[in-house]
């Protein structure tokens, strides 16, 4: 059953279906001729590196910055003895 609806379906939607108009952007030269695409450089490494970087050093210094304020108001001091392995 499940099968013979989607048959049908598919049949109705292939009559249904509007051809659109290809609209294609090219570059060409002064004589007509169609020029070939320009290599893309994505540079995804050096995003990558800068927006890492900056957001691992602003979160380190935040971390440091509040590990002192915790210490020096004496919420959290560690304790000497839980290096005892």
């Amino acid at each position: 059953m499940a099968s013979l609806v989607v048959h049908t379906a598919k049949r109705v939607l292939a009559k249904c279906q509007v051809n659109t108009p290809t609209v294609r952007n090219m570059v060409t030269s002064s004589r007509g001729e169609i020029l070939a695409q320009p290599e893309k450089v994505s540079f995804g490494t050096m995003k990558l590196i800068l927006a890492a970087v900056p957001g691992i050093l602003v979160g380190a210094t935040a971390a440091k910055n509040g590990a002192a304020w915790l210490e020096e108001n004496e919420i959290f001091i560690p304790d000497d003895d839980d290096d005892d392995d």
